[in-house]
């Protein structure tokens, strides 16, 4: 925000001067198939993109309050047809307070539906007709969680699943009535939400040092790790048979410890541990650091020395199955991890030296 520093220089316009135009560009020549413009000059209005998907761009955007005095903006969803730059349909969502950060929500795609999470409202909206299916309001308390909270979303079996601070709630996908709920085991820090994932008839929830499977048929517990300090990022595996944790714990009184454990997904058995040193730190705990795709995990670590630094850092892949090394890249740092939507390219940068290069050929 440069005009910030200089606020009188020509050179920074001021960034209600600035208009947000959205653009569609070949992938292979760069370029612009049409461009639509969204916000226009001068127009108190904000917009982001939430989503996209064969035949829409989503994007939420604010509307200044109609009269003087209003509790805030209103929120909207917009979908950019992707063939034309045409706006196909707009939703309006709820009033934001103005005392609270305004909140753009998170969108879901599931093919023919949306489901849209935005201050604590849940829309459920058809893509063809642009109609809200249906609409339910679940209060949190907590606003300032809302923004974590909304992207902890998860659909399986007809079901929908979301979090909020005191409770899990699970709602019939096709009707949004409300089924039944889960206690929320809380944090572990601020820095560790706690989260939920799904698949098959299998809700799994983990926090508060703990993970639940439970089956959502029945709503009984199948299994649970308890008693952990720490539950850092959780996967599935593509067939739903291993649940992927990266957990910090301490055994028989030691220093607490990271480790990426393998479980069972019908019992909670534990099938492999990888911890490739002592003591290791896992990076990016919940971001590009720790994914999965096709059978494979990539995850990031380093190697501290004495006073807690990290020399140097190394990029594993390894198989879902087994845990075992399919390879690894060494460098000063690793940074920006992405994993296409396909999953057979992985691109990253790298901080290295002439000797970690060198070595990384003849490894090669």
């Amino acid at each position: 925000l440069d005009y910030r520093f200089a606020p009188d220089d020509p050179a920074y316009a001021h960034p209600l001067d600035h208009q947000l135009t959205f653009l569609l560009l070949n992938r292979l020549t760069g370029q612009t198939i049409w461009q639509r413009t969204i916000v226009a000059p001068n127009d108190q209005q904000q917009a982001i993109v939430l989503g996209i998907d064969a035949r829409f761009a989503y994007l939420a955007s604010s509307v200044p309050a109609a009269t003087p005095g209003a509790s805030g903006p209103t929120t909207q969803l917009m979908a950019i047809d992707l063939a034309t730059g045409a706006s196909a349909w707009r939703i309006a969502g709820p009033q934001d307070s103005s005392v609270f950060p305004r909140d753009n929500g998170t969108l879901l795609t599931l093919g023919h539906q949306l489901i849209w999470q935005v201050s604590s409202n849940i829309y459920s909206i058809d893509v063809t007709q642009g109609k809200v299916r249906w609409h339910n309001v679940t209060a949190e308390d907590n606003l300032s969680a809302l923004p974590q909270e909304e992207m902890q979303m998860a659909t399986s079996a007809g079901l929908l699943f979301i979090t909020r601070s005191d409770q899990f709630h699970v709602f019939d996908l096709a009707s949004g009535n409300e089924l039944w709920t889960v206690p929320n085991p809380g944090p572990d820090s601020l820095q560790n939400p706690p989260g939920l994932l799904a698949s098959g008839h299998t809700l799994l929830v983990y926090g508060g040092g703990q993970i639940q499977a439970i089956d959502t048929t029945t709503q009984s517990v199948l299994w649970s790790q308890k008693q952990l300090d720490a539950v850092l990022d959780v996967h599935i595996s593509d067939d739903g048979k291993i649940v992927y944790a990266l957990l910090v714990d301490s055994i028989e009184g030691s220093s607490p410890a990271q480790a990426l454990v393998a479980f069972d997904m019908r019992n909670g058995a534990a099938l492999w541990t990888f911890q490739p040193g002592d003591p290791t730190r896992f990076l990016h705990q919940r971001s590009a650091g720790f994914q999965y795709r096709h059978g494979i995990i990539f995850t990031t670590v380093c190697f501290p020395d004495p006073s807690g630094s990290c020399p140097y850092e190394r990029l594993y892949a390894l198989k879902g199955t087994t845990g075992g090394t399919l390879w690894k890249v060494d460098a000063r740092h690793i940074l920006a991890v992405y994993l296409g939507t396909s999953g057979d390219i992985l691109l990253f940068q790298v901080e290295s030296s002439a000797w970690q290069d060198l070595l990384g050929r003849f490894r090669g």
